[in-house]
């Protein structure tokens, strides 16, 4: 795999890494999305909990009003009168005022009819005359509320009012000739003396609750959920309200009364009522709709709060379809792939584009390259070429040199007459260089001296920033103490004034404030153990000071010391500057006697240097050159050797570069199409064959030739006056040395 990667042409493996780094990036933002949908997810489920249990909030407030309404209305003077003609006034103002009940129906204690409403809230004529026929003996709220038993929870505070869950009620048909549908509130009449004079009871019409869900539909529909659905289920399952406001078209503020649903519809058959049978308050997931056989999101939250009895059991269910619920997530995931097959699409695109030109590009530069890089390989030949003529240039002339040393030998018997003057010289320098070590040795005891002078000078720097340090230090911590006492001092006036303000109105107050003027005192005597603080603080203050004069003392003392040190180390490197006075007084004598000597040896080197100075000037010119061709020659044969190796590995990295881009098709990695075999031949011809080298060796002074035999003349060894041994130098196949060898420098 990776072989057929490493093969691939340049166009090639630039598609392919835009195409993977795009498709990483995707994979990356697509996972990092999922984790995103994931988490608003299960922000929908939770706002699937948190509004049923809003809601639910909602009509436990609306009950816990109606639970107070009828015994509020029981205590009115008129109702508690039992005149029908007062009793039916008052409640034509309730049931106008609240707009909640249809009907209110007063009964004295025997079960008799006293007075009703007149008309509900829409105006419609109560049937009373129909209701003075009525048995209210056989309802159920009538003889719960004269036996005392109450719908109660008198932990929360219910008590006293008997609650009917929502039904038909036929007590309705006889009031208005049908049916409707309403929850009861009924709590007795009683006198000032607790008697049970009669029951009133409040048939509340079931928009009581359903305006709350009316309500918090609007919410939903202003974040654009419109599907959303609402229901009410009593504790065995019933549905007591079924609200769908996308199926009332016009009328989807309207809560429908389908009697084919209310009391007929049981959720137990539902999912979700497993959770509420388990004891679960509240619980948010997908549930299947048992109507639509379809997956929907769904919460309930059972009604749980101070302001609701929890033994009447209703539940709060809101649910809506899974894919409307979820319709952001999925229009976002569609804008995702949309947006990354566009991405991907022009990422192809454009590494196409660009892989096509770049090739272009670069094939371009390798053939340049391969042109340049013959260019070069035929130079460097010819640069091997002409090294090697400059070598044979090079070899002549130090055969001329050769001859020119043999002068400069006969010379040097000159220079003996100067040895006995070199020798006094000598002897006059080894003096000077004694007296001269002496002097070497007072001055490095003289700066011995001074740098312990310095070093002093260093230590009493040093203990002078660390006592101000120190003294700092201690003044901050006198400022800081002073500051605190100055406020501890000034909370203890003003405690000490509030006490006393205390105790004044404590003693205004009397016997009533007696408590308060202990409060008083106690303040009085914190004041006081604060007043002891601020003289314990003044205290260490004064302790901060001695500490301080005693740091000065010290760093006085330590001062003396180090300056008395000082001075004895300054006197000592005095004394030793003035022995070193002494000894160079001695150097210079002795340096003038030198230069005496050095003056006659000049007189007599004068002469000698009018020869040699026509011979030097000739050696120095034809050494200078030799030296220059020689360096030239070596350093041209070197680099046009490098540069052959050079050309030769400029050859291997274009082949490299040239498989790169067009991939290795035949799999030859070391092919080089840029070499010729006239550049192999002539690398090879030029570098690789062997050279002799001659040695010259020095000639021996006429002294030196006396005292050793002479060797016997070789083609190496050949005098250098003989015509032959130029010959062999200039003409034969021996190579002159180089400037480096020991032989050539003599």
């Amino acid at each position: 795999m990776w072989s057929k990667i490493t093969n691939a042409s340049f166009k090639t493996k630039v598609i392919g890494l835009v195409v993977a780094a795009t498709l990483v990036q995707g994979l990356s933002s697509y996972v990092n999305f999922r984790m995103v949908a994931n988490g608003v997810e299960s922000d929908i489920l939770s706002d699937f909990k948190i509004h049923p249990e809003a809601l639910g909030n909602k009509i436990s407030a609306q009950f816990f009003e109606r639970y107070g309404d009828v015994q509020a209305f029981a205590m009115n003077d008129a109702v508690q009168s039992l005149e029908p003609q007062r009793v039916t006034e008052v409640l034509d103002k309730y049931v106008q005022l609240y707009g909640l009940y249809d009907l209110i129906v007063v009964t004295d204690r025997h079960g008799n009819l006293v007075a009703t409403n007149t008309k509900d809230f829409e105006g419609k004529e109560v049937q009373t005359k129909k209701l003075l026929d009525y048995n209210f003996k056989k309802e159920e709220w009538f003889n719960a509320v004269i036996n005392g038993t109450f719908t109660e929870d008198k932990e929360r505070g219910f008590s006293g009012t008997y609650f009917e869950d929502f039904k038909n009620d036929e007590m309705m048909k006889a009031a208005f000739g049908e049916t409707r549908f309403i929850s009861g509130f009924s709590a007795p009449i009683k006198n000032a003396k607790g008697e049970t004079l009669g029951v009133i009871t409040n048939r509340a019409g079931s928009r009581w609750i359903e305006n709350e869900f009316v309500s918090t539909y609007k919410d939903f529909e202003k974040l654009g959920k419109t599907e959303t659905q609402f229901h009410l289920i009593n504790k065995e399952g019933f549905v007591l309200i079924d609200y769908a406001p996308v199926d009332l078209g016009d009328k989807k503020y309207e809560v429908p009364h389908d009697e084919k649903v209310l009391f007929a519809e049981n959720k137990k058959e539902n999912d979700f009522y497993s959770h509420i049978n388990s004891g679960i308050k509240s619980w948010s997931g997908y549930s299947v709709n048992s109507e639509h056989k379809e997956l929907e999101v769904l919460g309930y939250a059972s009604i749980e709060n101070s302001k609701w009895i929890p033994k009447i059991g209703w539940t709060v269910v809101i649910s809506e379809s899974k894919e409307e619920a979820l319709a952001h997530i999925n229009h976002a995931m569609i804008r995702f792939y949309a947006i990354f097959g566009t991405v991907l699409f022009f990422a192809i695109a454009m590494s196409i584009w660009f892989a096509v030109l770049m090739a272009k590009k670069v094939e371009s530069i390798i053939s340049q390259l391969v042109k340049n890089s013959g260019e070069v390989s035929n130079a460097s030949q010819s640069m091997a070429s002409q090294s090697n003529q400059l070598s044979e240039a090079s070899t002549e002339q130090a055969a001329a040199l050769q001859e020119t040393v043999a002068a400069v030998d006969e010379i040097s018997a000159m220079v003996e007459k100067n040895t006995d003057a070199a020798s006094r010289s000598q002897e006059v320098s080894a003096n000077s260089r004694n007296s001269a070590i002496k002097g070497k040795e007072a001055v490095e005891q003289m700066l011995r001296s001074i740098e312990e002078i310095n070093q002093s000078n260093q230590e009493i720097t040093s203990q002078v920033s660390e006592n101000e340090k120190q003294m700092n230090d201690v003044t901050q911590l006198i400022k800081n103490i002073g500051q605190k006492t100055k406020v501890i001092d000034e909370i203890v006036f003003q405690t000490k004034l509030l006490s006393f303000n205390a105790s004044v109105e404590a003693a205004r107050a009397g016997e009533a404030g007696k408590g308060f003027a202990v409060v008083a005192e106690e303040v009085g005597n914190l004041a006081q153990m604060s007043g002891h603080a601020a003289k314990e603080i003044n205290q260490m203050l004064d302790q901060s000071v001695q500490k301080v004069e005693h740091m000065v003392r010290q760093a006085q003392t330590n001062f003396s010391s180090i300056i008395q040190s000082s001075q004895h180390k300054v006197e000592t490197g005095n004394r030793t500057a003035q022995e070193c006075n002494v000894v160079l007084e001695e150097i210079i004598e002795n340096v003038t006697s030198v230069d005496t000597l050095v003056s006659e040896i000049a007189v007599a080197s004068k002469e000698q240097s009018q020869g040699i100075r026509e011979i030097s000037k000739a050696i120095g010119q034809m050494e200078q050159v030799t030296q220059q061709n020689t360096s030239v020659a070596q350093s041209s044969s070197h680099e046009a050797e490098e540069l052959s190796q050079r050309s030769s590995e400029l050859n291997h990295i274009v082949g490299e570069l040239k498989v790169w881009m067009t991939g290795d098709v035949d799999g030859d990695h070391g092919s080089n199409p840029v070499a010729s075999p006239r550049s192999k031949s002539n690398s090879k011809q030029s570098f690789s064959e062997p050279r002799k080298v001659i040695a010259f060796k020095k000639k021996a002074s006429p002294a030196a030739e006396k005292s050793k035999p002479q060797p016997v003349a070789t083609a190496e060894h050949q005098p250098p006056s003989e015509p032959t041994s130029y010959k062999k130098a200039s003409g034969g196949d021996e190579v002159i040395p180089s400037s480096d060898d020991p032989g050539f420098g003599e």
